[in-house]
């Protein structure tokens, strides 16, 4: 009896390539309308996803990561995840980012760059980080009476929620999922030669098998009551961070019927021309 063993399932990714390794740099911001043409790209193959990711540093440069992942580093049936974050997050000093989408899957090809393009017709991602900043930072430590000390659900926040005494900030962890929403409001303490006394970061992650997203908002601040509700939910006006599965679906349904179109015209052409050719025989 002959046994076969596979080791792991291969799959096809793209792979482009850029001026920095892996990173392609465009010298404007990425829209779904103003997607760049992209020619360094081939298919590789891997055992673990794909990967593809847009990094926007404000609304001057973007970055683009068309690649195959050959490390198990995170769950590729999260579909999307999105960030803006304020200060900016530095990749590995090749290049900073205040807004980013990463889109990781499991099929065949699933990072197409055109792909990724009816994705960002999707999604709506901005904030205006110029208006939120003076909302939560200044060049004082705040106290403890200064922040809101709450939370609805500690157990969300896996031993997170913490209070400290001595505490030169406030800060504001929101999970919303499911139509509702855990909050976790406190004050902690940071060394003031460090910079974590103000931090905006906003995340969604939508998965697209079950067209579910779950968004979170952060915040680290040192002006009074920064960390206060009302003052949350006037940030929450200034940003969009929202994706639209209808549109996704509908954009994806409109490529294919364009792809199965030309391949029919392709088709009806090769049996035109085949017939053209016999009947032309059949009379010589």
């Amino acid at each position: 009896m002959l046994i076969i063993i596979k080791e792991g399932c291969s799959l096809k990714c793209y792979q482009c390539s850029g001026l920095m390794d892996d990173t392609i740099s465009i010298n404007y911001t990425i829209t779904a309308e103003h997607f760049p043409q992209l020619n360094n790209c081939s298919t590789v193959t891997t055992e673990h996803y794909c990967y593809a990711g847009i990094y926007w540093y404000k609304s001057e440069t973007s970055y683009l990561q068309i690649i195959a992942e050959f490390e198990e580093s995170f769950d590729p049936d999260s579909g999307i995840n999105t960030y803006i974050v304020d200060p900016p997050s530095n990749f590995g000093s090749v290049f900073n980012a205040t807004h980013y989408l990463i889109h990781s899957c499991n099929t065949d090809n699933c990072n197409d760059p055109m792909n990724l393009r009816l994705l960002l017709k999707s999604l709506k991602i901005s904030a205006d980080l110029i208006k939120i900043k003076p909302l939560l930072s200044s060049n004082q430590p705040v106290n403890k009476s200064s922040c809101l000390i709450f939370s609805n659900d500690t157990d969300s926040f896996e031993g997170s929620c913490t209070i400290d005494d001595q505490c030169n900030y406030c800060d504001m962890t929101m999970i919303t999922k499911s139509l509702k929403s855990y909050v976790c409001c406190g004050c902690s303490y940071t060394d003031p030669s460090q910079s974590d006394d103000y931090q905006f970061q906003v995340q969604m992650s939508c998965n697209m098998k079950e067209k579910k997203c779950q968004h979170q908002i952060h915040l680290n601040c040192n002006v009074p009551q920064c960390n206060f509700l009302e003052n949350v939910k006037r940030i929450q006006q200034m940003y969009e961070n929202e994706f639209n599965f209808d549109t996704f679906v509908q954009s994806t349904a409109n490529a294919i019927n364009s792809t199965e179109t030309c391949l029919f015209l392709i088709k009806l052409s090769i049996v035109y021309f085949i017939v053209y050719f016999w009947e032309k025989k059949a009379k010589n």
